[in-house]
């Protein structure tokens, strides 16, 4: 009976040592999901201040586009009022007559050019007398 009752001690001493084991296996691995739930709330932080900062970008390029937009707007209705300026000017002109008594040629529809030749030819120079006349020789004085 003592050598049942020591065997038996024995074997229980053996199970509560494989118990302590298996106890500290899982007070490991408890510690080792807690450090993996800590870096994914580290990451989702990261993650939710990258997405402000992309909503910021976002709604500030949202601004530059309805900005852009009302300048396209506005610049369309100045070119829509320099037209009717033009137009106007241009019925004004109309009234006078270059020495061959034809219309003038500032009635027609002005070509652009920015070669140094045409922004010589059309130079204007100022007089003493605080008038001006442009530097074309088919241009006479009133």
């Amino acid at each position: 009976m003592i050598s049942t009752s020591s065997q038996l001690v024995r074997n229980g001493v053996e199970l509560v040592g494989q118990t302590g084991r298996s106890l500290e296996l899982i007070v490991k691995q408890v510690g080792d999901i807690n450090s993996n739930v800590a870096a994914l709330a580290e990451a989702s932080r990261e993650q939710a201040i990258g997405l402000k900062e992309v909503n910021v970008a976002v709604n500030s390029m949202n601004q530059a586009t309805q900005q852009n937009a009302a300048m396209a707007e506005e610049n369309t209705a100045a070119s829509t009022d320099l037209a009717a300026q033009a137009s106007s000017h241009r019925q004004a002109l109309a009234q006078f007559k270059t020495r061959s008594h034809q219309t003038s040629s500032i009635l027609r529809r002005p070509q652009i050019s920015t070669s140094p030749h045409f922004l010589q030819r059309t130079h204007v120079s100022i007089r003493s007398a605080g008038r001006y006349r442009p530097c074309h020789s088919d241009w006479e004085e009133f």
